[in-house]
């Protein structure tokens, strides 16, 4: 079978009127616009994999010193309860966020397609504090401050949770990446509006974006950063919308980004 483009135009020629059918073998453009989808999509899951691994490399790598002193590794007298529930959390953590993106992995070549998502009541705080452990290691090396305000404190979502993990995590870099100066600032503020939609923030105090690209950053592949896949906003946009709620961005030049989510 040979895909086939079909063209039809009509014209006049001494007051009668004529139709021109045109056909047009377009395999080669077809196969090349495949390709291009394939190079996209190994650059979307080379961000995403990248973006989760970096925090649970930290994460261990933290959890690891935990049992080394003088660089030498404690003795078993030496391990008390503190050291295991820390431990305990950590490992429980990277396991989850390890299946997560397997899951993400499996299921992004069809996100797009995905018709209804495996929704469950999560808990904010519950979601928020889990981010902020999962990036510690990476907050503390850049010294900054993540801060943390939840209204009520029992505040819900219904998301998909592997998938808002990995929103969170990908706009948590972002601020960082954006703090260049010491003693920077992230602020992750969930409330109720008054017709009960819940409102995430994530606020930094970074240098801002300017205000001519702000147009295209949700633009997938669009990126200012040298390095930068533009693939982070685009594809919480997408995560967004599938959950049926939305984002949205305000900047201020040397100020800082404030992203909203609206669920």
């Amino acid at each position: 079978t040979i895909p086939i483009s079909v063209r039809i135009s009509e014209f006049k020629q001494k007051k009668e009127k004529f139709k021109l059918i045109t056909f047009q073998n377009i395999e080669s453009e077809l196969n090349e616009k495949e390709l291009l989808s394939w190079h996209k999509l190994i650059r979307v899951l080379t961000h995403e994999i990248n973006n989760s691994i970096s925090p649970i490399t930290s994460l261990a790598s933290s959890l690891e010193k935990l049992f080394v002193k003088s660089e030498k590794n404690i003795s078993v007298q030496d391990v008390d309860e503190k050291i295991i529930k820390k431990t305990s959390e950590g490992l429980q953590l990277i396991t989850k966020r390890g299946e997560g993106l397997i899951n993400f992995v499996n299921n992004y070549k069809s996100i797009a397609s995905i018709k209804q998502m495996d929704f469950e009541k999560i808990k904010v705080a519950e979601l928020l504090y889990n981010m902020e452990l999962l990036m510690r290691n990476k907050l503390t090396e850049s010294n900054i401050v993540l801060k943390i305000e939840i209204q009520p404190i029992d505040l819900e979502i219904n998301a998909d949770k592997k998938y808002i993990e990995q929103v969170f995590i990908n706009l948590i870099k972002n601020s960082i990446e954006a703090i260049s100066d010491s003693k920077g600032i992230i602020k992750l503020n969930a409330y109720k509006t008054t017709n009960k939609k819940v409102i995430i923030e994530i606020q930094d105090s970074g240098k801002g974006i300017d205000p001519s690209i702000m147009d295209q950053i949700f633009i997938p592949f669009f990126s200012t950063k040298e390095k930068g896949s533009g693939i982070g906003l685009s594809l919480a946009q997408q995560i967004m919308q599938l959950h049926g709620g939305s984002i949205t961005a305000q900047t201020l030049l040397n100020t800082g980004t404030k992203i909203k989510l609206n669920f």
